[in-house]
């Protein structure tokens, strides 16, 4: 009697591995978030995340579209300027809108009327002003201030950047942001071009950061020495990985100049918005991914495969029994399952 046996399970097992351990490695590529790119400053401070507002996840349809979603004024002490807001009703009933511009505070001219409300039906639009005035606050620098909003039960703030400049600035810095809508722990990619206005060399520092609409820093890089000749032009490229746990917003790119002595020259800046990730699978990872490590994934793994091998190693398992018949001289191979 010839006795074979066929062992399956091993061969399984050992594919069901290799395809888990190539699976793990391409999972855990997703979850870690390799990095990707080169930062040409490096982050040295990267500030407190700051709390979720009530009204950024509040699990319902904002019912407004406000268009831009944040405004820049640039004006030397004693300007005026002026910039509009539009605001559309995307639902199929009426609004009542509350429109204040109370926290602009001394920026907002006296005769103006800092709280209105209106109605809006399905569908219509209104376009609003919003004044600044640097006649009462003539200090140079900028100042973070909104504009809200409130409809229903949200609240929308809509943030309002006034950067107030001397009168005979010597420097001028222009903030260009190459991509206005990104994810978190993808690539902030832009530029801070910076002039000088003056007939004779310059020499200070700028220092980048990424700011949110508040004013806060959340990632600051290293000041940088630059040297300006007469009239000349420097170019500073920026590449920053933006922190992974960047929650959806609207953030700032900010470059400001001082001189040698730490005296305020000069800044710029663009806006930018960091978006959620598309479908449930993509927000899971983002939410989730940096909770998962290999020995976790593993310990669920290994009892779950030793299953699967005994499983297959019953199923599978056979002998082969060859039989004589001693009158005809014959053979028989037959098969029976081992228990």
């Amino acid at each position: 009697m010839a006795v074979k046996h066929k062992i399956v399970a091993p061969l399984v097992l050992l594919l069901i591995l290799t395809i888990g351990i190539f699976s793990f490695q391409i999972f855990a590529g997703l979850i870690t978030g390799a990095e990707a790119g080169t930062v040409t400053l490096t982050v040295v401070v990267p500030a407190p995340i700051p709390e979720v507002t009530k009204a950024a996840f509040e699990g319902k349809s904002f019912p407004l579209e406000i268009m831009p979603p944040i405004l820049i004024f640039q004006l030397q002490p004693g300007q005026s300027k002026t910039d509009t807001l539009t605001i559309k009703n995307k639902v199929d009933r009426v609004l009542d809108v509350d429109f204040d511009l109370a926290d602009l505070g001394d920026f907002l001219a006296p005769d103006i009327i800092s709280k209105i409300k209106f109605s809006l039906t399905a569908g219509e639009s209104i376009v609003k002003n919003v004044p600044v005035s640097a006649v009462l606050t003539k200090a140079i620098g900028k100042y973070y201030k909104d504009v809200q909003i409130s409809v229903e039960d949200f609240i929308r703030q809509v943030p309002v950047i006034i950067q107030v400049i001397p009168k005979d600035k010597k420097i001028d810095v222009t903030v260009l942001v190459e991509t206005k809508e990104l994810l978190a722990g993808s690539n902030l990619i832009g530029d801070a071009i910076i002039l000088s206005q003056v007939p004779y060399n310059f020499t200070g520092t700028a220092r980048i950061s990424v700011k949110d609409a508040q004013g806060r820093d959340i990632i600051v890089l290293n000041s940088t020495r630059i040297y300006l000749d007469a009239f000349g032009k420097v170019t500073i490229p920026i590449n920053i990985k933006l922190l992974k746990n960047q929650r959806p917003a609207i953030y700032l790119l900010d470059a400001t100049v001082d001189d040698l002595d730490g005296n305020y020259m000069a800044s710029g800046l663009d806006d930018f918005t960091v978006i959620r990730p598309e479908g449930a699978s993509a927000q899971f990872f983002a939410a989730k991914g940096a909770q998962f490590n290999a020995s976790a994934l593993l310990t669920i793994l290994v009892p779950l495969l030793l299953l699967i091998l005994l499983l297959l190693s019953k199923k599978h398992r056979r002998e082969d029994v060859e039989l004589e018949d001693t009158t005809t001289h014959k053979s028989y191979r037959l098969r029976r399952r081992i228990k």
